[in-house]
């Protein structure tokens, strides 16, 4: 973000048109890295007997398992969190151990949240 400041005071210094280009394209690369720094990291899921757990950014999050894309090369998964927050987690085959993503999948597919 730093950078992103820095190359504003640069181009403050420039007085041409193409000087407001690079501005607003500075500005639009601080505002994807800032959205980027914000999004959840999801690290970890959790299969307990109530539910799921997510590990987002070191704290373990209780979710609801909304909805579920699996198949053997790629499982995309919706959570919704207990404050309303969404989890899109898209997984591949080489994201984890191959007999972890068969269990998860297994889960997924047979284990539903109740309403």
């Amino acid at each position: 973000m730093a950078a992103h400041i820095v190359a504003m005071f640069a181009l403050a210094w420039l007085h041409a048109w193409w000087a407001w280009l690079g501005a607003a394209v500075v500005l639009l690369s601080a505002g994807f890295y800032y959205a980027r720094l914000t999004s959840p990291l999801v690290t970890a899921i959790e299969v307990t007997d109530s539910g799921y757990q997510l590990l987002d950014r070191g704290v373990w999050r209780s979710v609801k398992l909304k909805s579920a894309f699996i198949t053997a090369p790629l499982t995309v998964v919706w959570f919704k969190g207990e404050q309303g927050e969404s989890y899109h987690l898209t997984l591949l085959v080489d994201s984890l151990g191959v007999d972890d993503y068969r269990h998860l999948r297994i889960q997924l597919r047979w284990h539903r949240d109740k309403p």
